[in-house]
């Protein structure tokens, strides 16, 4: 036998042996846990239960109904293991079904269903536009899950992306200092210094802290940050909106440029000014390892004129 049958056996070979193998199904995995809920958002945390040689994506798969899979709503994996996946803008007392999934050419593993239901809120319909707001209960305290989107001629400013497309239904509305308390609606108020305060000790703000001005760290600010990177432009493992406050990085208005600035970034609001006309803002910047917490500003000192910032009300005692 010459050596050109020889190189053409070897290749029906390969060819067979290729033709013939069959790649093996994507490795088993779970839900390990489901964290956070509130009554728009839910961390979920799964894992793969077996190593593998070959490739595969991964992620999970949810529905108002048992057994989901890749037909239905479905986020992809980042292919860090084992990995967290944020859920948000659920809907409200809703009960939703669960599955991890690995997938390759081979087919589509899918894990044990798991649920939860995201919780009830009462809903405040302000009587003036008719804008729907949930009431979320933090401790001893009622405020507002959202940002208010109520219009003042002339004053209120709309949040707009890179593409000039307005966001308000996401964002709320941004207004300049001297409206701010005219925004929220009878029967609540703008949180004054001392209701943010409450707010803050509340989520674990070191007492000697509230009252500096700048930087203030506490893990605790975690709990009222919307998780996932669809409204932040950053995201860590310990955000998880536990308390549904539901923070969103609206930016600011910048009075001294005329633009919106900080979209993606920053969550701006304002207080109301105490006895002796002075406002404290509070700033939320990305969850960092350089910066952890909620921020308090003199606006005399850190603001300019014009300066317009989100408003996020809090019901009377």
């Amino acid at each position: 036998m010459n050596k050109s049958h020889l190189l053409f056996l070897s290749l029906l070979s390969v060819l067979g042996m290729t033709s013939c193998y069959k790649h093996p199904m994507p490795p088993a995995n779970r839900v390990a846990s489901i964290e956070g809920v509130t009554h728009t958002s839910a961390i979920i945390r799964a894992e793969i239960l077996e190593e593998s040689i070959h490739s595969f994506s991964s992620g999970i798969v949810f529905a108002q109904h048992q057994q989901p899979n890749l037909n239905d709503s479905s986020i992809r994996n980042d292919l860090s293991f084992p990995f967290r996946i944020p859920l948000i803008g659920l809907e409200y007392n809703t009960t939703y079904y669960i599955r991890a999934y690995t997938k390759n050419e081979a087919g589509v593993t899918y894990s044990e269903e798991a649920q939860f239901t995201t919780d009830q809120v009462d809903l405040f319909v302000d009587p003036r536009d008719g804008n729907v707001y949930p009431e979320v209960q933090i401790f001893e305290q009622v405020w507002m899950g959202e940002n208010m989107r109520y219009e003042i001629p002339g004053k209120s400013r709309t949040v707009k992306n890179e593409f000039g497309e307005k966001q308000e239904e996401i964002y709320g509305l941004l207004y300049p200092m001297e409206v701010c308390e005219a925004v929220c609606p009878s029967g609540w108020h703008l949180p004054t210094d001392e209701d943010w305060k409450v707010l803050e000790y509340n989520v674990e703000m070191p007492a000697e802290l509230l009252d500096e001005l700048g930087r203030r760290e506490t893990d605790g600010a975690a709990m009222l940050r919307e998780p996932g990177k669809k409204h932040w432009e950053s995201d860590y493992d310990d955000i998880t909106n536990s308390l549904g406050f539901t923070a969103m990085a609206a930016g600011f208005f910048n009075g001294y440029s005329g633009r919106n600035a900080s979209l993606g970034y920053a969550a701006c609001f304002w207080t109301a000014p105490n006895d002796s006309g002075v406002y404290y803002p509070r700033v939320m910047w990305p969850q960092s390892f350089y910066n952890k917490g909620i921020n308090r500003y003199d606006e005399t000192n850190e603001t300019n004129e014009g300066d317009c910032f989100s408003v996020r009300c809090i019901k009377d005692n």
